[in-house]
């Protein structure tokens, strides 16, 4: 996120309240005179059009904070990591899996909403990942951008919608794996998808599942799930070899 948004959201995040303050500044390509504000603020906030660069960009680490951080390996002045104004381009799962540690980053949990990520990577709907410092590559992303398992669809795949409430499906078949195969039983039996990305709900079977009372599916990945009277599985016939 740009820091116009990020700082308000970091502090409303912790309850506090954002409104305009007098007493601080904007300071663009004049290296004296704000663009808004008073000149003698006591807070002023840095463009990077700022001559000579922002002043804090130019300070030493000092020797007691050497250890909060490390060398990645990554190369940040050019390739994938390299963009500093990517929107919606933060995922905390992510930081961790290429950072190794939380302690320089928001440990506060949240999830992206759909609405933004659709706006500013909307791709992501409909191919694998392939923004590396939002989810991993090759993975389609799941709700909140986490990624998820993005399995492959066999075309000659036939569905099973079953009769009866469980949690697993019955020999001879085998659960579906992710969304996109989700979407290909929608097609084939055919029934409305109700969800283009997964859900994680706990009183629902995981897999791919007909909703009785809605007469749709989505594609459901809790972490134990649980069999729903007013929910049947969808499963793949398995195909003799």
């Amino acid at each position: 996120f740009s820091s116009d948004f990020a700082m308000q959201y970091a502090f409303a995040a912790r309850g506090w309240k954002i409104e305009p303050w007098d007493d601080a500044a904007q300071m663009d390509k004049d290296k004296d005179q704000p663009l808004t504000g008073a000149r003698d603020a006591s807070f002023k906030h840095y463009c990077s059009c700022y001559p000579g660069g922002k002043p804090t960009y130019n300070l030493k680490l000092t020797k007691e904070d050497a250890k909060l951080y490390k060398e990645s390996g990554y190369e940040m002045t050019s390739g994938p990591y390299s963009s500093s104004v990517c929107q919606v381009c933060y995922n905390s799962t992510r930081y961790l899996e290429l950072w190794g540690s939380a302690r320089c980053t928001n440990e506060i949990p949240f999830q992206l909403s759909e609405k933004l990520l659709q706006r500013h990577h909307p791709e992501l709907d409909s191919k694998p990942c392939d923004l590396p410092w939002l989810c991993k590559p090759g993975k389609k992303r799941g709700k909140g951008i986490d990624s998820v398992g993005f399995a492959p669809v066999d075309p000659l795949a036939s569905y099973r919608l079953l009769d009866e409430p469980t949690s697993s499906c019955p020999p001879e078949t085998k659960m579906l794996e992710s969304v996109n195969q989700c979407q290909d039983a929608a097609l084939k039996l055919p029934k409305k998808l109700a969800y283009t990305d997964e859900l994680y709900q706990e009183a629902d079977p995981p897999g791919c599942v007909f909703r009785v009372p809605d007469d749709d599916i989505y594609f459901n990945a809790p972490e134990e799930g649980q069999t729903n009277g007013n929910r049947r599985l969808i499963c793949q016939v398995l195909r003799s070899a």
